[in-house]
């Protein structure tokens, strides 16, 4: 049996040889339901304690909706829960997934409920199909002996979803029950457990979860009530408040692990290493430098060979002289038995070695449209790539850069480009191409009649397009189309249309031409006129005459010009004269023909 001065003296040795970590601002979800309750059989106990010491310490008695990591580092929950629903999951299972830290207290000695969290929790944030069943449930007042050491200490993979009280793995484990009280306790139970990234669906965040609040009974007394009442309380909060943070962080900060080279022109033989970039969150180091192990992978171009092109494949810092270009990718993995990539957090950012010298660059290609828009692609190996258009024979005209591909508008047939090539080895490689602009049609079309037509008459349309065309798109402006390639029409109303049609190639390319078209009516001749303001016949109106150029005379009966006008508009009312008959003469040309019109009109007031 450990004594309670030397388990207090170990938690001393814990704190101090574990990082440095900073205060954090705490979410406390306090059910007040007399049931593993702080604040209300605790005498908020553990609440008074983290104010105290952390930075800030909000409490809530229900659920949050959601719980942002970005205001809380940490989230203590206590009390009857009741039984597990996603109102109740929802927020922790994505506070976690976004790299929060959750302590529960899951006092599995009195309800299920607790640990019925705690267990659906872990299933919902554990590796798919590595969920482990709750299946043991003691009781009693013990001791704890914790580990000196625990954010350095290895865990096994998916193993590390372990529920509280689930059998005596040596590892993961927060505090260990001894058999100093009660008899259902042996040594080796655990009652918290840490999760390694590897674990997570998300690869974020960090659980503890404790079975127990009465850890250290006064002078190893097993009557102790309460969750914690002992001496070594604030030891205790203070453990579990600063390791939260740190498991957090240990599992997966968001950083990335970069794979360097030596020489840094990375052509020939070289010397490959890494350093670890933590990000923000993140941690600056990787792991504790515990059971690690490398594991060098080429991921494309020469598969590692070791002793032919790759000195030593599970080394940190092995030499490689592959002879094509070769990406490599590092796995370093950290007490985890489980091969994870960059098993810290984080992203790889593989590395590629060329040998010396390079091969050729290979060939451009090119597309282009009608509109002499070319779109340039270079195939080959290059970190850097400039375009360039040749102009009065000299290749000294930067049309594009920093990437193997390009769009240049507006070329012309004779245009030049070439790729200019910076490889990582300082070798340029170009090669040059004159792409050819596919010509487009050009669109051309007759109309007869001639400018206009009269309503319900057949209007014949003769494409004279040039080019290869497949397609004909004729609009003629009333709102009906057609696809062959000489269409007849019927305009059964009066207007101005536009008619439109477009040609398409055997290319793809395609032309329009727009051409206005009248149609019009007979002229109909008024017989009375009566400029009375009562909106009727105010005017003289000869209808349809708007589309035609006229001449306008109107006399009386002893043959006296009352009125005359050019392109006459239908507004004329009169002029005040008396009431009577008058004479009209109306002149239209059609067609560059004249057409005469007379007649009598009556002016009546």
């Amino acid at each position: 049996m450990i004594s309670i001065k030397k388990t207090f003296l170990l938690l001393i040795i814990f704190l101090s040889t574990i990082l440095s970590f900073s205060q954090s601002n705490v979410l406390v979800i306090d059910f007040a339901n007399s049931f593993s309750s702080d604040q209300t059989n605790n005498n908020s106990i553990i609440y008074n304690r983290l104010l105290a010491t952390q930075t800030s310490v909000t409490r809530v008695n229900t659920f949050p909706a959601s719980i942002s990591t970005a205001q809380y580092d940490q989230v203590w929950i206590f009390g009857n829960t009741g039984v597990p629903n996603p109102t109740t999951l929802a927020p922790i299972i994505s506070y976690m997934n976004s790299g929060g830290a959750v302590y529960i207290q899951s006092e599995v000695s009195c309800c299920n409920n607790q640990a019925m969290f705690a267990d659906v929790l872990i299933d919902s944030t554990v590796i798919v199909g590595n969920q482990i069943t709750h299946n043991v449930t003691k009781s009693g007042n013990y001791e704890y002996v914790s580990y000196s050491n625990l954010l350095c200490n290895t865990y096994t993979g998916h193993g590390a979803a372990l529920r509280p009280f689930m059998g005596t793995p040596s590892k993961n484990i927060l505090f260990e029950a001894t058999s100093t009280c009660g008899s259902p306790i042996t040594t080796g139970d655990v009652v918290g457990v840490r999760f390694g990234h590897c674990d997570m669906i998300s690869g974020k965040g960090s659980l503890i979860v404790n079975g127990d609040f009465n850890i250290f009974p006064t002078s190893g007394s097993c009557s102790s009530v309460g969750i914690l009442g002992t001496p070594n309380d604030n030891i205790v909060i203070d453990l579990i408040a600063d390791l939260l943070p740190a498991l957090a962080c240990d599992t997966g900060g968001g950083g990335n692990l970069i794979i360097t080279a030596t020489p840094q022109s990375f052509c020939g033989t070289t010397q490959l290493g890494w350093y670890f970039n933590g990000g923000s969150p993140g941690c600056p180091i990787i792991g504790c430098n515990q059971d690690t192990t490398y594991k060098w992978e080429a991921i494309a171009g020469e598969p590692i060979n070791v002793g032919v092109n790759f000195s030593c494949d599970t080394c940190p810092y092995p030499t490689a002289w592959p002879s094509i270009p070769t990406t490599y990718t590092l796995t370093i993995t950290v007490g985890d038995t489980t091969i994870c990539n960059n098993s810290f957090g984080g992203n790889v950012t593989p590395i590629t070695v060329y040998p010396q010298p390079l091969p050729s660059l290979g060939q451009v290609t090119y597309t282009a449209d009608c509109q002499g828009n070319v779109t340039l692609t270079s195939s080959g190996h290059q970190q850097g790539i400039q375009w360039q258009e040749k102009q009065n024979s000299l290749w000294n005209n930067i049309v594009g850069a920093d990437s193997s591909s390009t769009t240049i508008n507006n070329v012309s047939n004779g245009d030049c480009f070439r790729a200019m090539v910076y490889t990582i080895c300082d070798t340029i490689y170009t090669d040059s191409i004159c792409p050819i602009i596919p010509m487009g049609p050009t669109t051309a079309f007759t109309i007869n009649p001639t400018g206009q037509s009269l309503a319900n008459t057949p209007v014949t349309f003769t494409d004279n397009s040039t080019g290869n065309i497949t397609s004909w798109n004729w609009d003629f402006g009333d709102g009906d189309s057609s696809n062959i390639q000489n269409p007849v029409h019927i305009y059964p109303n009066n207007g101005n249309y536009n008619i439109t049609l477009i040609v398409t190639d055997t290319n793809g390319c395609s032309d329009t031409l727009i051409i206005p078209y009248s149609i019009i009516s007979n002229i109909i001749k008024p017989n009375v006129i009566t400029p009375n303001g009562d909106g009727q016949n105010d005017f003289l109106v000869f209808e349809n005459l708007e589309f035609y150029d006229n001449n306008l005379k109107i006399f009386n009966r002893w043959g006296t010009v009352m009125f005359e006008t050019i392109n006459y508009k239908n507004n004329w009312d009169g002029d005040d004269l008396s009431e009577g008959t008058y004479f009209y003469i109306l002149e239209v040309q059609k067609d560059g023909e004249n057409e005469l019109h007379k007649g009598t009109i009556s002016l009546l007031r």
